[in-house]
């Protein structure tokens, strides 16, 4: 997510909602590849893509997550939240076509993004990520013709970003 605003602007208060803020995503330009070893959709692209890695995407961040996991027996994460073992927890719901069925809004281009680039800690524990942001990042603007704002999920569906209405939904177990 990010605003029309350069980062240095875009400052978000505490108990303020950050889409208040930064309210635009790229509606296109994600890649995604399945890697039948790990059992993981890879996926990258949007606007970091689009920004830092348009000429080499695939050394990008990841932005597929996992953020939600039962927990049942062994479960760990592999590479942080973007991949879980046992590895078919990666797939979701196989019983049907396997799609993105949710979006996490990440917030990355909120004014404090100027620090962290330049934070040692945050380098060193993302640095492929980190490596590609350039000093005089405080005025980048990320907006152009993929920029669309955000009202709901319906936005992200329309666009092919997430799975739309008709989820099949799986009731678990009372333990």
């Amino acid at each position: 997510m990010y605003s029309s605003n350069s980062i240095r602007e875009n400052v978000c208060e505490r108990g303020r909602n950050p889409l208040e803020v930064c309210h635009l995503f790229d509606r296109s330009g994600y890649v995604s590849h399945f890697d039948a070893l790990s059992k993981t959709i890879w996926i990258k692209g949007g606007v970091r893509g689009r920004i830092y890695f348009h000429d080499r995407i695939w050394d990008g961040p990841a932005l597929n997550k996992i953020p939600l996991v039962y927990v049942s027996g062994e479960r760990l994460y592999l590479k942080s939240s973007h991949q879980v073992w046992p590895l078919a927890l990666n797939l979701g719901d196989t019983r049907g076509i396997t799609s993105v069925s949710g979006a996490l809004l990440h917030f990355k281009f909120l004014s404090t993004f100027v620090t962290k680039v330049s934070d040692d800690g945050n380098v060193s524990q993302h640095t492929a990520e980190y490596s590609a942001y350039a000093p005089g990042e405080s005025e980048r603007s990320f907006v152009n013709q993929e920029s669309h704002a955000y009202s709901d999920w319906r936005d992200l569906s329309t666009h092919g970003l997430i799975q739309g209405e008709g989820w099949n939904y799986s009731v678990l177990p009372a333990s």
